[in-house]
């Protein structure tokens, strides 16, 4: 895991572009945005509504809520909520825009389960008018239901896509033990309405 990590972060510091700074890109929301996600993964499915604001200077502050269809049970509800804050910006000595990002996943249904994910995202602004952003992040990944718990370190590699002024398109692939794709659309209300 550690030689995949430093791949990513290897291949995010050749691309070429200006320094920015989305969802667990260290670009942070400069308004309201609205999104839909869908998450494909080895042993979880779903989809989700998520809200995603500025919150403060340097950061931002995003909550969602869904239905997860787990491989193992019934369909189950979730709601999350996330904050991320930019670090620091893409320097001589630091080629790459720094944020911190964490997630907190509580899934209610069948078997009430919480999932705690956060780490590091290392990303490089780069196409037309800095519209495309990768990024890798390292993750540390905990999660807990009923009795027992697991902890697992992963790293999610992605891209956000800014389409205009209006709307982003994202995705990301979350390597781990269990592998999970995930694509989102993201539109900033205040845009349309101008």
């Amino acid at each position: 895991m550690p030689r995949m990590t430093a791949c990513a972060v290897l291949l995010l510091t050749l691309l070429g572009g200006r320094s920015a700074r989305a969802q667990h890109s260290p670009r942070l929301a400069q308004a309201p945005e609205l999104g839909a996600e869908l998450i494909l993964g080895d042993d979880l499915t779903s989809l989700a509504g998520v809200f995603l604001t500025r919150f403060g200077r340097q950061t931002d502050i995003r909550f969602g809520a869904g239905a997860a269809d787990p491989d193992d049970s019934d369909t189950d509800g979730f709601v999350r909520t996330g904050l991320r804050a930019f670090v620091s910006p893409r320097s001589r000595s630091l080629p790459f825009d720094v944020a911190v990002e964490g997630q907190l996943d509580v899934f209610f249904g069948q078997d009430n389960t919480v999932s705690l994910r956060g780490g590091p995202s290392f990303g490089r602004t780069g196409g037309r008018e800095g519209a495309l952003v990768a990024y890798a992040q390292p993750l540390f990944l905990y999660m807990h239901e009923v009795g027992q718990s697991d902890v697992k370190l992963g790293v999610r590699v992605g891209a956000d896509y800014r389409m205009g002024r209006t709307a982003d398109l994202r995705g990301d692939l979350l390597l781990s033990s269990a592998m999970e794709l995930r694509a989102a659309l993201y539109l900033r209300p205040g845009e349309l309405l101008k």
